[in-house]
């Protein structure tokens, strides 16, 4: 059983830009805090963690809470990009992290699974309500293999999470409400294999393969807001549609490895 619990500050805070341009890009820049715009941080973290070994098995568990005061984020508008208003507020990140694993000399086997609520408030923004951020995905499980025969190795993981928080627009490209929605769940499966051997001058050779997404599940795993000019007045007034972003299909590899 483990225990923690700590308080931290610094003067020095990252701070989000959400700029939505040609690119849709999330920037992010470090500013001195001060008694305006960019407020102190302050975070105070809690965790509770437990270990049990026996017989090949481990299990592992750990509970953490976080809160963080003194966040800043700089929007700016979709009407004018040059113009941006910062708003301060605080964030929270509530998880839990599971593994399950077995190990025996020729192979092993192991679950993992993280539940991650993390979510920002900020005054002015959302009517002050609390949105999940930009990055949390809430639930995420995986299952690894690995066996070893002789000098042969092969390992197969497969992988699933729930879809990403993403904001809405209406026609007059304004946000609905921030991060309000979720995309739909993403899964894959990754298969890879590997031969080792040595050669006469002691050097070692490693040949193998992996494939990336073996049943090449075609996802979309981002939404990003994309402007568009079509006429004069798209210039002066910004007309944005949103593009989907579909994960990476199936990708075989090769390789090679020579350790000399």
């Amino acid at each position: 059983m483990q225990c923690s619990y700590e308080e931290r500050s610094q003067v020095l805070s990252q701070v989000r830009e959400n700029t939505v341009n040609d690119l849709s890009l999330e920037n992010y820049v470090w500013a001195i805090s001060d008694d305006g715009n960019y407020p102190l941080q302050r975070n105070s973290q809690s965790t509770l963690g437990a270990i049990y070994k026996k017989n090949n098995w481990v299990f592992d568990l750990d509970l953490y809470h976080k809160k963080t005061r003194g966040v800043t984020v700089s929007l700016f508008e979709f009407a004018n990009q040059n113009v941006s208003t910062v708003f301060s507020g605080e964030a929270f990140t509530n998880g839990v992290d599971v593994l399950i694993q077995k190990k025996r000399p020729t192979w092993s086997a192991w679950i993992t699974y993280t539940y991650q609520d993390s979510k920002n408030r900020f005054s002015g923004l959302n009517n002050n309500a609390f949105f999940p951020i930009n990055s949390n995905i809430q639930h995420a499980i995986s299952f690894s293999y690995f066996k070893k025969i002789n000098d042969f190795s092969f390992t197969a993981r497969w992988f699933a999470h729930s879809g990403k928080a993403f904001s809405s627009i209406n026609e007059q490209t304004q946000v609905i409400s921030f991060n309000s929605e979720n995309l739909s769940p993403y899964h894959r499966l990754d298969l890879s294999g590997s031969y080792e051997f040595q050669t006469w001058k002691n050097t070692t050779f490693k040949v193998g393969f992996s494939v990336y997404n073996v049943y090449n599940n075609n996802t979309v795993i981002s939404k990003e807001f994309e402007r568009r000019f079509t006429n004069f007045s798209d210039l002066t007034e910004g007309r944005y549609v949103v593009q989907d972003f579909n994960s990476l299909g199936i990708t075989p590899n090769i390789f090679v490895r020579v350790l000399l």
